[in-house]
């Protein structure tokens, strides 16, 4: 495996790395609401055409209770420790079997 990207499904960069891609060889996977695309050894990559690269973060994950909004920003805002997010999903699946 030469390099790796991976998009929102039907973003502009998704659309992007269509476009410009047709002459690089690569297969597309779908990761849930994400498309990687796997391309071949020896092929340059977007560096200059899709601007810089990004780096792996020095941070842990993110969590929170809304899987459904995952822009970068609402994520950040809404992030919680683990320890308070356990507590919250113990409660919430208490609450809800009581409710049954």
């Amino acid at each position: 495996m030469g390099w790796v990207t991976k998009v929102l499904v039907g973003s502009d960069m998704d659309d992007y790395i269509k476009e410009v891609s047709k002459s690089r060889k690569y297969k597309v996977i779908r990761e849930g609401d994400l498309n990687a695309y796997y391309f071949d050894v020896g092929q340059q990559c977007f560096g200059g055409e899709a601007g810089t690269h990004y780096k792996k973060l020095e941070r842990g994950a993110w969590l929170t209770k809304n899987a459904v909004n995952r822009s970068p920003l609402f994520l950040e805002q809404t992030a919680m420790e683990a320890e308070r997010w356990i507590d919250e999903f113990n409660e919430e699946s208490h609450r809800s079997n009581i409710g049954r």
